[in-house]
């Protein structure tokens, strides 16, 4: 496409301005612009379409017998003298140039000229003598929109040229380049530099440098190759050790890059940087391959004596290559970026195996093992898999296997995400001749942090139960000092999989790992490990009952984790997610949101993907629980999405039971039912999350209408001889379950001993929602049995169970069973009380489920109609009616006046004559009059 679109207003401009030249009035036009802004096009495309009769005269060089030649040629016809990029015309040049102009020829002449006024010297800038000669200025700018777009490929999509068209600049010179290379810019609008090496020759790209390289010298231009290496703002310290000059010549050459605009200050800065992204590709490109390589490694020396970040160290060193530095540095630098920029960590930690000393496995071992962190940590679960097998074939102990190919590597049965028990620790320090893990205990130490890495990547591919027997047979290899480390990894597992007693015969050694039981300070305390180590046997106490003992574990384990700084913690993610998940065990719901939502955030800025499906499962179930419904089905639908692409299984399978879960409430049955089916396919290699999702289809079923259905799917998690249950502390929820789909079918007595051993169950636990959950049970299965007093009392056990446990939506059921049970009594105010509670718990939450038990509840009881008082001579006006009926309901003024869109001072007005004609005092003898003697109010008048 070519450059001259998007300029017909200012070409109509010259134009116009030609078009008015008159005898003895010269023009001077100037065309000005920043360098890429199409100055040149422009005159071609104005000397292209001059009306007919104009001489167009291109000027290089003038000379006095040239610029006299114009002067009679101009009585002839009119004249246009063109001069491109007149900042850098010759002195003698624009002297002639302005002697013309000022001597102002009898005929009719043109001067225009284009320059960049950054650049234009003083002689070209200076005022006009006289009056006769007119002066135009037409700058050249940014292009439209949709005139950038059209310079940019058309098979590009939209949105793509529009972000090509932004980071451009609209400026066509800067389009030309991106139109042959539009792959040089991410979809985010970064320009990635090292794109620009994989190039072949690139005109465009060049000719971004323009004659200005050419003018400077060689010294000049390796200042300018330093620069763009470095990429920073231009520090003349960094860029003599880049360019290996003196900081005297680096900093004239700043100086007259500044001059030939390649550089330029920013509005708020002091030191100069690349005038746009594309012109430090450009001289990036320029720069010689092997000077590069080394100028890379200088560049990261420098700006690690700088206090530079890791993750821009590490770029550096990424692109020296095999001229990296010596194994130890790119070692540190790949660690310290695991937790901040996977991607660019496991690059780095590739370089860093195949620069690993030869003899040296140990070594080699650490390095893959940090490589195995930063590739899980990036998304590719599989791959780090076999990496993290690698560093165990490699590295010293039972299993070595020296030299083995880490790509080909056979997976075992588990593998892991990189959390607290193998953060970077043991493989990072150096043995003693500097290497990370030369020395042999570190090696051994390197072994266990990988054979953990290893199990615990296995529960995230769905492979939990095999990762954890992986870490039992190690377990009794282990030093007794490194047991503690290895024995809160494979006691998280067996928590996460319901293995109590396995969890119960580690908790000493996990207890160990706290550091509670150590006279060490608290500063030497592991803090993710100890918050881990907590948290699990939190969730072991809480399985057998002990809640207060659960409850202390988790607020000493959230003290830890609220003492982190965001940067710390974002090396450790899996740990708010773990406490959180003991949190929504112990119905501490709010603060499980709170630390999940914090790890949301910090795993979103850093790209920590191998965690990000956990944390959003879990934010999913925590909300689903906690009622918040749609925020749960949007973490959901987030999960399933970021686990599928990098196989997270267990994630995705969470996220699907719990999406099911959100939509049988939000939604209806008939939603959730399709998700609830997938939920549990999915998780038909986990018992433990297959029992979840089981539990969860059931209640789908049974709300479908399909009992027998619903009833066989929770059998198959209570039934006799199935032995002990993978989740207690959920066991009499399903135990409740069964006694109700049992009422659905008839089989009351069945039905009691099932309420009666979910109760026992709940006692046992000690967890009051759970006990709330079994006295709605025994509620529903005593109505059946026609004993509404005995049901009532348990309905409002429930009741008060459920409130403040963060339950609403349970609550709300509860409160629909009071009801029922006070119309079995007979007693409908109290049930339309209860009844009103249910339909505000509906309508906050939104509950589109709980909502239609709602309505169902008052069309039995006639809670659906207003009622309103019949008092012999004292007739209510429409308005009042409506007042009272609401206040009789409960609403406050405020309230009635927003439901009737008035004031509130006219709500207090109808309210004060409705008490002076029904001749009460309150509210509560308008609700009680209007509850005994009222009628149905006309269905026309609401």
């Amino acid at each position: 496409m070519s450059m001259l679109v998007g300029r017909d207003t200012e070409l109509s401009t010259v134009l116009a301005g030609l078009a008015a030249l008159t005898p003895r009035r010269p023009t001077l036009v100037e065309i000005t612009g920043d360098p890429g802004a199409g100055k040149t096009a422009f005159l071609t495309r104005l000397l292209r379409e001059l009306p007919d009769g104009f001489h167009a005269v291109a000027a290089h060089r003038w000379t006095p017998t040239a610029v006299a030649r114009l002067g009679r040629l101009s009585r002839i016809r009119p004249v246009v003298a063109v001069l491109d990029d007149a900042h850098r015309a010759e002195p003698a040049g624009l002297a002639a140039w302005w002697h013309l102009l000022d001597a102002a020829p009898a005929g009719r002449l043109a001067l225009v000229c284009a320059y960049r006024p950054r650049q234009a010297p003083p002689d070209l800038l200076r005022p006009v003598s006289g009056g006769w000669t007119r002066r135009l200025s037409v700058p050249l700018g940014a292009l439209s929109a949709p005139a950038a777009q059209a310079l940019l490929p058309p098979e590009l999509p939209a949105a793509r040229r529009t972000l090509l068209a932004t980071v451009a600049g609209g400026l066509p010179g800067l389009l030309a380049v991106l139109a042959v290379h539009p792959e040089l810019v991410d979809p985010d609008g970064t320009l990635v530099l090292e794109r620009v090496v994989e190039l072949g020759p690139s005109r465009p790209l060049a000719g971004l440098l323009g004659p200005e390289a050419d003018l400077a010298d060689q010294s000049t231009r390796r200042v300018l190759h330093a620069v763009a290496v470095l990429g920073e703002l231009a520090d003349p310290g960094a860029v003599a050790e880049v360019g290996q000059q003196r900081r005297a010549v680096v900093v004239d050459a700043l100086d007259r890059l500044v001059r030939l605009d390649l550089l330029r200050y920013p509005a708020d800065g002091h030191l100069p940087q690349p005038r746009h992204a594309l012109v430090r590709a450009a001289a990036y490109r320029d720069a010689p391959a092997r000077w590069r390589a080394g100028a890379h490694l200088r560049a990261e020396a420098a700006l690690r004596q700088r206090g530079a970040d890791p993750a821009t160290r590490g770029w550096h060193l990424l692109r020296a290559g095999p001229a990296a530095p010596r194994f130890a540095r790119l070692h540190e630098v790949t660690r310290e970026l695991v937790a901040v920029d996977p991607p660019l960590a496991a690059r780095l930690g590739a370089l860093a195996v195949t620069l690993a000393p030869a003899g040296d496995p140990a070594a080699r071992a650490a390095a893959l093992l940090v490589q195995a962190r930063a590739t899980a940590a990036a998304g590719d679960l599989t791959r780090a898999l076999r990496l993290a097998q690698a560093s165990l074939d490699t590295g010293p102990g039972p299993d070595a296997r020296p030299g083995s190919d880490p790509e080909r590597s056979t997976p075992p049965d588990g593998a892991a995400r990189p959390g607290p028990d193998a953060r970077p620790g043991p493989e990072t320090r150096s043995g003693h001749d500097g290497r990370p893990g030369s020395d042999p205990e570190h090696g051994r130490e390197t072994r266990l942090a990988a054979v953990v890495l290893r199990a615990e990547l296995a529960g995230l591919l769905g492979h939990g139960v095999s990762g954890l027997a992986v870490l039992a047979r190690e377990h009794a290899g282990t030093a007794a000092r490194q047991r503690p480390r290895l024995a809160v990894a494979q006691g998280r597992l067996a928590a996460r999989h319901g293995r109590w007693e396995e969890l119960n015969r580690l908790v000493p050694e996990v207890r160990a790992a706290t550091g509670a039981e150590t006279d060490a300070p608290l500063a030497a305390v592991d803090a993710p490990m100890a918050a881990v180590a907590r948290s699990t046997l939190a969730a072991g106490a809480a399985a057998y009952g002990l809640i207060e003992v659960a409850v202390d574990e988790v607020r000493a384990a959230e003290a830890l984790v609220d003492a982190m700084s965001d940067r710390d913690l974002a090396g450790c993610l899996d740990v708010p997610e773990w406490l959180a998940w003991v949190q929504g065990v112990v119905l501490q719901k709010e603060e499980a949101l709170r630390h999940v939502t914090r790890a949301v955030g910090l795993a979103r800025e850093h790209g920590q993907l191998h965690v990000l499906p956990g944390l959003l499962a879990g934010q999913a179930r925590i909300a689903a629980g906690s009622g918040r419904l749609t925020e749960a089905i949007t973490a959901a639908l987030e999960a399933e999405r970021v686990g599928r692409s990098v196989g997270a299984r267990q994630a995705v399978g969470v996220a699907l039971t719990y999406r099911a879960m959100a939509l049988l409430w939000h939604a209806g049955p008939h939603a959730a039912a399709p998700v609830g089916a997938e939920a549990v396919r999915a998780t038909r290699d986990d018992p433990t999350l297959r029992d979840t999702a089981v539990a969860v289809l059931s209640h789908i079923r049974f709300a479908q209408g399909r009992h027998a259905e619903a009833r066989q799917l929770i059998s198959t998690l209570i039934r006799p001889g199935r032995g002990h249950l993978h989740q207690r502390h959920i066991q009499p929820k399903w135990l409740a379950g069964h006694a109700e789909f049992l009422v659905a079918g008839g089989m009351l007595d069945e039905a009691y001993v099932w309420s009666q051993r979910a109760e026992a169950a709940a006692a046992d636990l000690g967890l009051p929602i759970r006990r709330a959950e079994a006295q709605l049970a025994t509620a529903q299965v005593l109505l059946a049995r026609r004993d509404p007093g005995g049901a009532l009392a348990a309905a409002q056990n429930s009741v008060r169970l459920f409130a403040g446990q963060q339950a609403d939506l349970w609550l709300g059921e509860a409160h629909l069973m009071a009801a029922g049970c006070f119309e079995a009594l007979r007693e409908p105010g109290p049930a339309r009380d209860h009844i009103h509670l249910a339909r505000v718990i509906a309508e906050r939450t939104p509950s589109a489920w709980l909502r239609e038990q709602v309505v169902n509840a008052q069309r039995r009881n006639g809670a659906g109609r207003r009622r309103v008082a019949v008092v012999t001579g004292h007739d209510l006006t429409q308005a009042e009616r409506r007042v009272a009926v609401l206040v009789a309901e409960g609403l406050t003024n405020r309230a009635v006046a927003v439901r009737l869109y008035v004031t509130e001072r006219t709500v207090e007005a109808h309210l004060t004559r409705v008490y002076r004609k029904l001749g009460v005092r309150s509210r509560a003898a308008l609700a009680a009059l209007l509850r005994d003697g009222g009628g149905p109010l006309p269905s026309g008048d609401w």
